[in-house]
């Protein structure tokens, strides 16, 4: 009787030994313990966060780019030409830009001069709002850029010797993507501005607006701003506008 009791307890600690060995750590007997390995289903919990935090990420950086878009977008201009205010002008349907006689009209177009590249510190133009432009190569804290009015005057003179060369037999073939890049740049600054001046029809004529008086802004102080804050070269080169 002794004997089977003593044989049950043996087979008893024998399969407990079976399902959980044991080691010894020191003088200790203590039951071992096999490594889990990590379920598909947590690694996919794993890559979800991480893609989440990724996202949440990008979410936050576009969300402060568009902050600071919005920002520049502020009627209170970037030179300060308009805290001079506004003048008003009269505007006419045929001046000396629009003169048929060639030598007069190509003299005053003539002297558009500046381009409107600029050089502006990267500082200030983050503090407006505006995107990282290129760095100025003699001077890597300011980015370069040109004003928007000037790279319209640009258009309307590329447009304008397009058209003299057409009208003088001239092949223009070669500048068919920029000509269509001004019509699009300059429809698209039409359509951001949307002036609804109302141009007036003068009493039996054909000179929509002749004579009608528009309040603008100072022209001559833009210049003198983009001359002062040039983007050419200290050889005089500046890169043709686009």
């Amino acid at each position: 009787m002794a004997d089977s009791e003593a044989r049950l307890l043996q087979d008893e600690s024998d399969s407990r030994s079976e399902l959980h060995p044991v080691k010894y750590e020191g003088d200790i007997l203590t039951p071992g313990r096999k490594a889990r390995r990590v379920g598909p289903w947590l690694r996919q919990v794993g890559i979800l966060l991480l893609l989440l935090l990724v996202s949440l990420t990008v979410n936050i950086v576009l969300y402060g780019q568009n902050q600071r878009l919005k920002r520049a977008t502020w009627n209170r201009g970037f030179t300060g030409i308009y805290a001079r205010g506004e003048s008003w002008k009269q505007f006419r349907t045929y001046t000396e830009y629009s003169d048929v006689n060639q030598s007069i009209s190509d003299a005053v177009w003539a002297g558009f001069t500046t381009n409107g590249f600029v050089a502006i510190p990267h500082d200030e133009a983050a503090e407006f709002g505006l995107p990282l432009a290129e760095d100025f190569p003699d001077d890597p804290s300011k980015g370069v850029y040109v004003l928007e009015a000037f790279h319209e005057i640009h258009c309307v003179i590329y447009l304008r010797e397009t058209i003299q060369d057409l009208l003088a037999g001239k092949s223009v073939d070669d500048r068919a993507i920029h000509i269509n890049h001004c019509y699009d740049a300059l429809r698209q600054a039409i359509q951001c501005r949307a002036d609804d001046t109302p141009i007036y029809i003068p009493y039996r004529s054909r000179l929509t607006g002749d004579g009608q008086y528009r309040r603008c802004r100072d022209w001559n102080a833009l210049e003198a701003w983009a001359q002062k804050h040039t983007a050419c070269w200290p050889t005089g080169h500046c890169a043709d506008l686009e």
